[in-house]
């Protein structure tokens, strides 16, 4: 019997399959030995918040991978009405555009093949292209944000500054400022109205240096893009950011980006999903393809951007799209390694978690406070009962059905750039 991850018992009899991706297999038991029985797919026709958990090399930026390859593959009415986002903070997932020769066998298993995924889009900083051709990663397109976009506050977090700082204060004057005065304004803008400023020079000089430190990122421009070039219908977009990595403050940027570009998002959705009410009121009017695509978000290193001790760029827009985006039409996908760290509305609002093995104890203990809705039993007791210590190998926890499976994710057809580097290197996959 199929599995359907988030799908109620109605529209499971209303849609079949349709509007469902294949994810994996599930595992039974008989006596003490477990084998792969039911196919396991997951709900696409409605917004969720998908929570994938695991311990570094256990799977989960392989499986948010394999979940988005498998949503590049939706039927082609379906796809036309969606996009995807992946919010690379790692820089990994851009292997997608190359077929998984290494894993031919174990695909062949699964009745698979190796594949590159053709309607993928590598998206990178526009001031940071050069960096990536020189790596030789391929790249479609590139983005820029639009300093006005940000508020005061917004500044002052990427910055990494106490937002009741004396310099704090001045930024969030003079970003209220630029907006009143300007319908527009770039970061050279911004300097220079703070070096006509009356003030102490030392606060002049310290306020500027972090303006010309922001305009060194090759992030902004005035003439920055719509956000629709990050949101292509059809497509798996996946925006790399993982250069900023390098730079100090790294993980402020690119909790920036990932703040600014969701906030837009959701405001687009927002407004198109009233023109989408209006044209099922009016029945007459043939229901087409959407204007704004409904939208797949997913952020890797999703405690980095939504951390349960502290305030980042991101963490206003995400929690927003958490509390508020089903209407709209925003599924999340949030993967992290320590569960633990992530904002407490991540662990109650999640209506599906993935969960691959974890041991460290804060982890275990915010996965059982989801667990407990679900069983008595500890999540690690669970684990070791139900699942084989494999790769892939994970508990489904599935609020619609309000049950757990015990699943082996579907490996991918493209290539996993996420792998642990190895001293030894050869291509065994080549070898008879």
């Amino acid at each position: 019997m199929d599995i359907i991850i988030g799908r109620s018992l109605d529209d499971l009899e209303k849609y079949g399959l349709k509007g469902s991706i294949f994810i994996g297999k599930e595992y039974i038991k008989m006596e003490n030995a477990l084998s792969l029985a039911n196919t396991v797919y997951l709900d696409v026709n409605l917004p969720h918040l998908i929570l994938i958990a695991g311990k570094r090399g256990q799977g989960k930026s392989y499986t948010l991978a394999s979940i988005f390859e498998s949503l590049s593959d939706l039927e082609k009415d379906l796809l036309n009405n969606f996009s995807g986002l992946i919010f690379d903070t790692m820089g990994i997932f851009w292997t997608m555009k190359f077929p998984n020769y290494r894993d031919a066998e174990l695909l062949e298993k699964w009745g698979l093949k190796p594949k590159s995924i053709k309607n993928c889009r590598i998206i990178v900083p526009k001031g940071l292209l050069d960096e990536y051709r020189n790596i030789n990663i391929p790249i479609d397109d590139v983005f820029q944000l639009n300093p006005a976009d940000l508020s005061g506050i917004e500044w002052v977090l990427t910055f990494n500054l106490d937002p009741t700082s004396n310099i704090a204060l001045y930024i969030q004057k003079i970003i209220k400022r630029m907006k009143e005065n300007n319908n527009g304004y770039s970061i050279q803008d911004i300097i220079s109205y703070t070096e006509k400023l009356d003030i102490d020079s030392n606060m002049k000089n310290a306020i500027t240096t972090y303006f010309e430190n922001a305009d060194s990122w090759g992030l902004f421009s005035e003439k920055a893009e719509s956000i629709r070039n990050l949101t292509k219908p059809g497509y798996i977009n996946i925006l790399d950011i993982s250069l900023y990595t390098a730079i100090t403050g790294g993980w402020s940027i690119k909790n920036l980006v990932i703040g600014l570009i969701s906030k837009k998002i959701f405001y687009q959705r927002l407004i198109y999903r009233k023109v989408e009410e209006l044209e099922e009121i009016y029945i007459s009017k043939e229901l087409g393809t959407r204007e704004f695509p409904l939208i797949w978000i997913a952020i890797d290193e999703a405690h980095e951007a939504l951390p349960n001790d502290s305030i980042t760029p991101a963490t206003e827009p995400l929690i927003q799209i958490i509390r508020e985006g089903r209407q709209p039409g925003i599924t999340l996908v949030l993967a992290t390694q320590q569960p633990g760290k992530m904002h407490t509305d991540v662990i109650t609002q999640s209506d599906i978690v993935i969960s691959h093995r974890v041991t460290a104890e804060r982890d275990l203990k915010s996965l059982n406070e989801i667990m407990k809705n679900f069983t008595a039993q500890d999540i690690d007791i669970y684990m070791n009962d139900n699942l084989p210590k494999k790769k892939g190998a994970a508990l489904i926890l599935d609020d619609k059905s309000e049950r757990i499976y015990p699943v082996q994710m579907k490996p991918r057809v493209s290539w996993h750039g996420g792998s642990d580097p190895t001293l030894i290197r050869k291509r065994l996959w080549l070898e008879g």
